[in-house]
């Protein structure tokens, strides 16, 4: 905290988190959601200049996606199409879908688009779908442009063995 003397946080409980996706959270802090945003997913670990460079992309509304990587079976996958991304799924296959994590920078005006649709689907029961089902019903709208993370380091941590595989691999990223 001493290198970030302004730096405050605000956390948000979700009373039934076990039997809810992270779409009812995000819906529990939306009023705190307010402004431009970097979100993530809470299993994500990542490089530092993977942050650095996301958030110097000129880009305004940017989601990262690696176009070498192989696709994953059950992790989310993008559909993009000249540079912009038009859905994210763990369902897609497709020619036009790659490696996807969920780690966006987004403007306020895109954000808030977002939290409306989360909120709707909350108000519909919808509360245990993933808030990226949320997103595509708006998705070709905001302009998300795709950030190509081959190069840097992005992974998620499920378990006990992702967590000490990650910890050995991300090593040589920020040495």
């Amino acid at each position: 905290a001493a290198d970030f003397p302004n730096l405050n946080f605000t956390f948000v409980r979700n009373d039934i988190y076990y039997k809810t996706n992270y779409i009812y959270s995000m819906c529990l802090a939306r009023e705190y959601m307010n402004d431009d945003l970097v979100f993530l997913h809470g299993d994500l670990v990542f490089n530092r200049k993977l942050v650095h460079d996301v958030l110097a992309c000129p880009d305004k509304n940017t989601g990262t996606v690696n176009f070498s990587k192989a696709l994953p079976e059950k992790d989310f996958k993008g559909r993009v199409q000249d540079g912009k991304l038009l859905e994210v799924s763990i369902h897609i296959f497709d020619e036009d879908c790659y490696a996807f994590q969920p780690f966006y920078k987004l403007q306020k005006a895109a954000a808030s688009a977002w939290i409306g649709k989360v909120v709707e689907f909350i108000h519909k029961g919808e509360d245990r779908c993933y808030a990226e089902n949320a997103l595509n019903e708006i998705f070709p709208a905001l302009n998300v442009r795709a950030f190509d993370y081959n190069g840097y380091y992005v992974d998620e941590i499920d378990n006990v063995e992702d967590w000490a595989r990650v910890k050995e691999e991300i090593l040589p990223f920020d040495e």
